[in-house]
């Protein structure tokens, strides 16, 4: 019966006897059988235990980089997360009705405390009634508020918005003048009130009657 040469680390073997040949005998010089036409076959050598031993290190040393690299990706999600949520500009609900016709003459920061506070004037067309100046007012707040959000470059923590009629009048003679204060601000760091004849709706502090005007 025939047999196959068995290519190992020393050598070619006989598959039958296990003994030494050559590469290109046909026949087994120690049992003689015959070796087949057939591909010469190879067999695995076993692995040192010292080899599985790295092997298996070298694999468990890689899942825990793995494993390092994943929690320190999730906790610098959490900070960035929990640092916007901390940091998020306050925003003023969107004001009901049609816009009314204004032109922002200026804008000025009026930084104090590390707090970002905004002063804005806004011209409007003479005569105009009270429940349309504050819906002038509502949007003045509401647009200064929503562009410095996606500007994103500070919370801003309060506005003073004025109405003038005149563009060559100096804000003290103001038509109109509101005061929005962030909620979440804390009363020490809140601005005083403008008194007089204000009426306070929600975060916002309104003024029609100017007594420089009257």
């Amino acid at each position: 019966m025939p047999t196959v040469k068995v290519r190992r680390s020393d050598g070619f073997h006989c598959f039958y006897c296990n003994g030494l040949v050559d590469e290109n005998a046909e026949q087994c010089p120690n049992c003689g059988r015959r070796f087949a036409k057939t591909a010469t076959q190879q067999r695995r050598e076993p692995v040192p235990l010292s080899r599985k031993v790295k092997l298996a290190v070298h694999g468990r040393r890689r899942g825990y980089r793995f494993a390092v690299v994943v929690l320190l990706a999730v906790v610098v999600l959490l900070i960035v997360l929990f640092r916007h949520k901390g940091t998020s500009q306050p925003v003023l609900p969107k004001p009901a009705g049609a816009k009314p016709f204004y032109r922002i003459l200026k804008s000025w920061d009026l930084p104090a405390k590390g707090l970002g506070r905004l002063g804005v004037v806004a011209l409007v067309r003479p005569d105009m009634e009270q429940d349309s100046l504050q819906a002038v007012l509502d949007w003045v707040l509401y647009s200064m508020l929503e562009k410095y959000r996606h500007l994103k470059r500070r919370n801003l923590r309060v506005i003073w918005a004025y109405v003038l009629e005149d563009s060559t009048a100096p804000k003290s003679k103001w038509r109109a003048m509101a005061i929005w204060v962030d909620p979440k601000l804390p009363q020490s760091l809140r601005p005083a009130g403008i008194g007089g004849d204000a009426v306070k709706k929600g975060p916002i502090e309104y003024d029609f009657t100017n007594p420089v005007m009257s």
